[in-house]
């Protein structure tokens, strides 16, 4: 991680050695259950507004956030 942050770059350390580093410390899990924390707090805001085709629009972008696989 220092290398990518040195340089600014993904030259010298491929993505997936970086990818499995997370992934061994549970830095992924935690984005994800942060992203989830996220998402459930703005779903209960988006609640309280009228029901429309805004409400339901803005509903599902937040799952968009939380349901890609990218």
């Amino acid at each position: 991680m220092a290398t990518v942050l040195r340089h600014g770059n993904y030259d010298r350390v491929p993505l997936a050695s970086i990818l499995a580093l997370m992934e061994r410390h549970g830095g992924i899990a935690r984005a994800r259950q942060r992203a989830q924390d996220f998402t459930e707090r703005a779903r209960a805001i988006i609640s309280t507004l009228p029901d429309s085709s805004y409400q339901r629009a803005l509903y599902t972008m937040t799952e968009l956030v939380t349901e890609r696989e990218y």
